[in-house]
């Protein structure tokens, strides 16, 4: 995280904490349908340019947003 803080030009302890709060804070945690729903609401409610997405098992994760999370996201916005 400090890394890519860095990358953007952030420095110091109060602009890290601000910086902070705009990369961690909303999550999408639970099944498959929950996820695919909160991250509905992010792109249709916020302006954003990406999410960023971790995995506790990257391979696992992976398989799952792509095999059940995606579709739904598609049908959302055709």
């Amino acid at each position: 995280m400090l890394g890519m803080l860095q990358s953007y030009g952030v420095e110091g302890n109060a602009m890290t904490a601000r910086a902070q709060g705009a990369f961690m804070t909303q999550t999408a945690v639970g099944a498959p349908t929950t996820c695919a729903a909160k991250i509905e609401v992010f792109l249709r409610d916020c302006e954003i340019d990406g999410l960023m997405f971790i995995f506790d098992d990257y391979a696992r994760g992976l398989a799952v947003t792509g095999r059940e999370i995606l579709p739904l996201l598609r049908k959302a916005f055709p």
